[in-house]
C-alpha cells in the first residue's frame, strides 16, 4: 500500500472499518446493517456497484485536483530553475546581489541584461561597445548621420554572476530608443539579451508564490490520501461481500437446495496450495456425487468431460474454490 504512487506515507497502514486488513478478514461477518440479506441478490449487487462507481468518481476528483496543484507547483518551480539563459531572473538579480546603481531606467537610458557562454566572454568584452555600430547618429545638426556609432554607453559592462552550466551574466547601459536594435545585433553574435526590468518587490512575491503552490499541493495530496484510505476501507468491505455472494451462488448451483454447506476463509503457507487441495479433496471428495468419474471419463461415462471444452481436472474441485489476493501480495 505504501508504494502506490507515493500516496501512502512510509509507515502508513491501510485499515478496514478501524481493523487491520488481516483482522477484518479473520473476523469477517456479513454486514446486515449495510446490506440487508433479505434483499434480492441482483439488487444487492447493483447497490454495491453504485457504491463502487461513486467511490471511483470521488477519488478521481481528488486525484485530478492534486495533479492540477502539482502541475502548478512544477510550473512555478521550473521558473526558479534552469541556467541563466532561461531561468527567472528575479531569483538571480536580487537586491542582495546587485547594487542600486547597476540598473539604469531613465527617459533616455536603460540597462540591458546580456547572457553568454563563458567561452565567449573575451569576445563580448572586446566588441560590446561597438554592437549596432552604425545605428546611432552623432553628426552635426545639419548632417546627423555623418557620424554614426553604437547605442552602448562605453565602459558600462558589469559582470554580475555565472552559473554551473557555463553561462555568465552582464549588464550594459544602452540608449533606450535603440534598445531593440542592440538586442538584434547581440543575437547575431550569440549573445542573449534577457527582457528584464529590475523590481525588488517582485522577487519576494515570486518566493511567496512558490511557497503557496507547495502548500496547496501538499494540502491536495493529504486530502487525496485521506480519500484513498476511506475509500479503501469501504471498497474492501464491499469487495469481500461480493466474494461472499459469489461463493453462496456457486455453492447453491453446485450442491442445490436446501442450503447445507459451510464457507471458510483459508490462508495457506507459501507453496502449500497444492497440499491444501489434496487434503480438501480427501475430506470432501464424497461431495462430488460421482462428478470425478464424469470429469475423467470413468466407469459410467463414455468420454472425458475435457472433450466438452472448458472443463478439465484443473478446473474442478469437489468444493467451491474462490481464490483472491487481498493486497496484491
Amino acid at each position: 500500500a505504501g508504494g502506490a504512487g507515493g500516496l501512502a506515507p512510509e509507515g502508513d497502514t491501510l485499515s478496514v472499518h478501524g481493523d487491520s486488513v488481516s483482522d477484518f478478514l479473520r473476523h469477517f461477518e456479513w454486514n446486515a446493517e449495510s446490506f440487508d440479506n433479505r434483499e434480492a441478490l441482483p439488487d444487492l449487487v447493483k447497490r454495491m456497484q453504485k457504491i463502487v462507481d461513486k467511490a471511483d468518481v470521488d477519488v478521481r476528483s481528488y486525484a485530478a485536483s492534486y495533479q492540477e496543484k502539482k502541475a502548478s507547483l512544477a510550473s512555478v518551480s521550473k521558473k526558479k530553475g534552469g541556467n541563466l539563459s532561461i531561468c527567472n531572473l528575479d531569483d538571480v538579480l536580487t537586491p542582495e546581489l546587485v547594487g542600486p546603481d547597476v540598473f539604469v531606467d531613465t527617459e533616455y537610458l536603460r540597462t540591458a541584461v546580456v547572457v553568454l557562454q563563458k567561452t565567449a566572454e573575451p569576445k563580448f568584452l572586446e566588441m560590446y561597445e561597438t554592437l549596432d555600430n552604425e545605428e546611432v547618429p552623432f553628426g552635426p545638426p545639419d548632417d546627423r548621420y555623418a557620424v554614426v556609432g553604437s547605442p552602448v554607453v562605453p565602459g558600462t559592462a558589469t559582470r554580475i554572476t555565472q552559473d554551473k552550466d557555463g553561462y555568465v551574466l552582464y549588464t550594459v547601459v544602452v540608449l533606450r530608443k535603440y534598445y531593440d536594435g542592440f538586442c538584434e545585433r547581440a543575437r547575431e553574435h550569440r549573445f542573449t539579451v534577457r527582457d528584464f526590468v529590475f523590481n525588488p518587490a517582485r522577487a519576494a512575491h515570486d518566493a511567496d508564490a512558490v511557497a503557496e503552490a507547495e502548500a496547496k499541493a501538499k494540502g491536495a495530496l493529504a486530502q487525496l490520501r485521506g480519500q484513498c484510505r476511506r475509500k479503501f476501507s469501504l471498497l474492501f468491505s464491499v469487495w469481500l461481500h461480493i466474494k461472499a455472494i459469489r461463493v453462496f451462488v456457486e455453492s447453491v448451483l453446485r450442491f442445490g437446495l436446501p442450503v447445507n454447506f459451510v464457507c471458510a476463509m483459508v490462508k495457506p503457507r507459501a507453496g502449500a496450495g497444492p497440499a491444501l487441495h489434496t487434503s480438501l479433496k480427501a475430506a470432501y471428495g464424497d461431495a462430488a456425487g460421482g462428478f470425478d468419474d464424469f470429469m475423467t471419463g470413468g466407469d459410467d461415462f463414455g468420454a472425458p468431460a475435457a472433450a466438452m471444452g472448458g472443463f478439465g481436472d484443473n478446473d474442478y474441485y469437489p468444493y467451491v474454490f474462490l481464490p483472491f489476493v487481498p493486497l496484491g501480495r
